[in-house]
């Protein structure tokens, strides 16, 4: 029969791994975002704050339920997961400019939610209510950030191309952003857009 503990404890550094990529990633950006920003400031602070803190839970939640496994020899092998699975979004060394890194952060921001859908399906399947409870609560966390990331990316867009000198529709932020939002009502809807 297969190991329950195991399958679950998968998850787990998978998601901790992914975790720990998307804190170096998020960190490299704090230090080199534009200070003319400051909203993009505040809302990088607190999606690392966030980061931070699922870090410290799935290790927490990780020795609970690590049953005699390498933790290192498990974050390592989640660590190749993620990397297969595009954590060339969250490349530490990328020179773009804020808009491509803020998209980056939207790449690797979904598949958190989506892994952390996984965790909590599992952790349902196994009854481990604990875990379910992080997983939930860590899948709301990433609600907000992906939301909060669309919501900067307009803005940013728009801003980048200004400081390199291209006259813009200044209103072109705040249309993106209507038109992503009605797009998102249309299929909460049940419609298409």
């Amino acid at each position: 029969m297969p190991d329950r503990e195991e399958a679950l404890h998968s998850y787990v550094t998978d998601m901790l791994a992914l975790e720990q990529h998307i804190e170096k990633a998020v960190r490299g950006q704090l230090e080199a975002v534009d200070t003319e920003q400051p909203e993009v400031i505040h809302h990088l602070r607190h999606i690392l704050s966030d980061v931070e803190r699922h870090i410290e839970q799935l290790k927490e939640l990780d020795a609970k339920i690590d049953a005699g496994k390498k933790l290192g020899e498990a974050v390592k092998r989640a660590g190749s997961i993620v990397a297969g699975l595009g954590a060339a979004a969250l490349d530490l060394v990328r020179t773009e400019r804020l808009p491509k890194n803020l998209r980056d952060d939207y790449t690797a921001a979904s598949l958190a939610y989506v892994g952390y859908i996984m965790l909590f399906t599992t952790a349902s399947a196994f009854e481990d209510h604990d875990t379910a409870r992080l997983a939930a609560a860590c899948l709301g966390d990433y609600a907000r950030v992906l939301t909060t990331l669309q919501d900067l990316i307009p803005s940013a867009v728009v801003f980048d191309l200004r400081t390199r000198g291209f006259n813009v529709f200044e209103e072109a932020a705040s249309e993106a952003s209507v038109r992503v939002e009605g797009i998102w009502q249309e299929v909460g809807d049940g419609g298409a857009a």
